[in-house]
């Protein structure tokens, strides 16, 4: 494997971006779809970390002449959307969350969709826009998430939203072309929170179809609904799945029962650059929270919170491979990690791979940092700091 940048030679810390596993899973997730559906790929937060602009133009590079290509790529904000036109993104974009209203010409001219969760901000998006300028939405219900959406917790929340909804759907510079919903525990297979949430959104479709309100678009589900619920929806959105990491433990071993693995995306590596060999009792790093037991070799890594090393991990967490791990509390720019018994014969000056695959046995990935820190792999990606040059290979 090499990375397609000289720089990483003269970088402490960087990303390696795996494109072929990218597209390796975004090929699997299409291929687990209903055949109704089409794909909407997930690249808010810059593609969780990996970098959106680089990643969709090889998704629409590698699919233009797919019938699985993506139909919508999805976004945050607005800036994001922006970005990925800028970078000569063709595909239709959607934002999944609130535009300030301010901002409805700028929808229109850039060709984004934008959600629309309230009919209040629905009347005010449309009375910002220039004459003669029009933007698409899809409309956004709240099943149960209770984030952003029209409520149909209920009968009579239903009853309410399907009278707000058509009411709005009759502004002439709106253009509503779909409806969707968000899971709140899809990565709970034992749940029955879920079907719910099905449930709630098929009641709402059906009452405002029984009023001849259609939508080209549905969706619900995400990565783990794509295959847990065979959803006969026209969109599907593929989010933490293309990065190579699954929802949840329990939906890892759904999906592995019948397809291939996903695969990690994203390699976090940094230079080493001092090894110690304290004697014992020398402490090492702020708070002295390490004593040396004496005859350690400690490799001082140019990577730390700064750059999306959890501080969470100090004392307590892996890298490089299993037999190495974090000693000291990690600082803003460098950590400290226990090397000794390492599988790799590691000198000052050397790249290792803190977590990931590239150049590595992949031992330790973004959901072992995330076991050990309480948290989530999602969180680990999107942590890693924007100063942390992404390399793709």
């Amino acid at each position: 494997m090499q990375i397609s940048h000289d720089e990483s030679l003269n970088t402490r810390v960087f990303t390696a971006i795996d494109k072929s596993a990218f597209l390796h899973n975004y090929k699997l997730l299409a291929e687990a779809m209903p055949p109704c559906s089409s794909a909407c790929a997930v690249v808010k937060a810059n593609s969780y970390g990996h970098g959106a602009a680089v990643l969709a133009k090889e998704l629409e590079r590698h699919t233009c002449r797919s019938e699985n290509a993506p139909q919508y790529f999805a976004v945050a904000d607005v800036g994001e959307a922006i970005d990925l036109r800028n970078h000569g993104i063709k595909t239709p974009i959607i934002i999944l969350g609130r535009t300030d209203p301010h901002s409805a010409d700028i929808l229109s001219r850039f060709f984004i969709t934008q959600c629309v969760h309230s009919a209040e901000y629905a009347r005010e998006l449309s009375s910002k826009l220039s004459e003669g300028l029009s933007v698409s939405c899809h409309i956004k219900l709240d099943t149960g998430m209770t984030r952003l959406g029209f409520d149909v917790s209920d009968d009579a929340a239903r009853e309410k939203t399907v009278s707000e909804i058509s009411a709005i759907h009759g502004i002439e510079n709106l253009n509503f072309t779909g409806i969707f919903s968000h899971f709140a525990v899809a990565d709970e297979p034992g749940s029955g929170f879920s079907a719910e949430q099905i449930t709630r959104f098929d009641k709402t479709v059906a009452l405002l179809a029984e009023k001849g309100i259609k939508f080209k678009y549905r969706h619900l589900a995400n990565s783990a609904g794509t295959y847990m619920f065979n959803l006969p929806y026209e969109l599907s959105r593929f989010g933490i799945m293309l990065y190579g990491y699954y929802p949840s433990e329990e939906t890892k071993a759904i999906w592995e029962k019948s397809h291939d693995p996903v695969r990690p995306v994203m390699s976090l590596c940094a230079k080493v650059s001092q090894i110690h060999t304290p004697s014992a009792g020398t402490t090492i790093g702020y708070g002295r929270t390490y004593v040396a037991k004496g005859g350690e070799r400690i490799a001082c890594i140019a990577a730390g919170y700064a750059d999306g090393v959890p501080r969470l991990l100090s004392n307590s967490g892996r890298a490089i491979d299993n037999n190495c791990r974090f000693v000291g509390n990690v600082c803003m720019d460098m950590c400290f990690i226990d090397v000794t018994d390492s599988k790799s014969e590691i000198r000052e000056g050397d790249t290792v791979t803190l977590f990931g695959t590239y150049g590595s046995s992949g031992e330790i990935s973004a959901e072992d940092w995330a076991k050990t820190a309480n948290t989530i792999s999602y969180e680990i990606l999107c942590g890693i700091s924007a100063r942390v040059p992404r390399m793709y290979y």
